[in-house]
């Protein structure tokens, strides 16, 4: 659904002519937004549903296909062009990594021996050896480290990182690789939102008519909608005090339906 629709199927829900659910247009940009990080985040992985001793949470990214599914929008790739003095700017979307990667280059030789004639007599051919050089190219992990093992790895002498076995850590924004030649470091990750939008404009009434060239709609995908618009509601029932919105919310978010 677009966001106008999103928007008279939540006024639809909170019934606003006998709940006082009413949501305000200019607010709805800002629930839909808040809804759909929540998404992401749920189906990423929810560290508060983690039990003891087990840490796979009732929702987690890479279980199964419907979860890979739910997040595909988000997924994202970035190449880090250049390294200065071992380290990167991570992207201004980044939220969590999916796959880390870098180019490993590696060198050969063999020899390429040729036969010619000795001055035209074919009894006796003479060999020529040429060494010929060649570069393969393969993906190699990047493994992203904390910062002790990463320090740890850096000062070993027995397994120091190379461009075979490159490391990396990330600290604020920033990504540091260990070695500094770290070639095009590849960084697969889900992303943030783009951020949905909710453009209206105002009737004779006062009332929101949906306007489809200034809004945005959610990335999630087409069956994730209704989940969304569940989670919108359970912010007005909170808002309003509504305990019917509320639980009405709960249940379909815990049905799944």
């Amino acid at each position: 659904m677009n966001a106008g629709e999103a928007y008279s199927f939540v006024q639809y829900l909170a019934n606003k002519s006998s709940s006082g659910g009413f949501i305000k247009p200019e607010y709805f940009t800002d629930l839909m937004q808040r809804a759909e990080m929540e998404f992401v985040f749920k189906n990423y992985n929810n560290n508060k549903q983690y039990a003891r001793n087990e840490a796979t949470p009732i929702y987690g990214f890479g279980m199964s296909q419907r979860m890979r599914d739910n997040l595909r929008p988000y997924k994202k790739t970035y190449v880090f062009t250049s390294l200065s003095s071992g380290s990167a700017t991570l992207p201004s979307d980044y939220l969590h990594p999916t796959g880390f990667f870098a180019d490993y280059y590696s060198s050969s030789s063999s020899t390429s021996t040729t036969e010619s004639l000795d001055c035209g007599i074919p009894a006796f051919p003479r060999k020529n050896a040429t060494l010929v050089y060649s570069t393969t190219a393969k993906s190699v992990e990047v493994k992203l480290l904390e910062d002790d093992e990463f320090g740890s790895r850096v000062g070993s002498v027995t397994r120091p990182p190379n461009n075979e076995y490159p490391i990396a850590k990330f600290v604020g924004n920033t990504a540091y690789f260990a070695p500094t030649t770290t070639s095009r470091p590849t960084l697969h990750y889900i992303k943030k939102p783009d951020g949905a939008i909710f453009g209206y404009t105002l009737d004779a009434n006062g009332d929101a008519v949906y306007n489809p060239t200034t809004s945005k709609d959610w990335e999630a995908p087409v069956d994730c909608h209704n989940e969304l618009c569940t989670m919108i509601c359970q912010y007005v029932g909170i808002h309003v005090s509504s305990d019917t919105i509320t639980e009405f919310s709960r249940y379909k978010e815990n049905t799944g339906i």
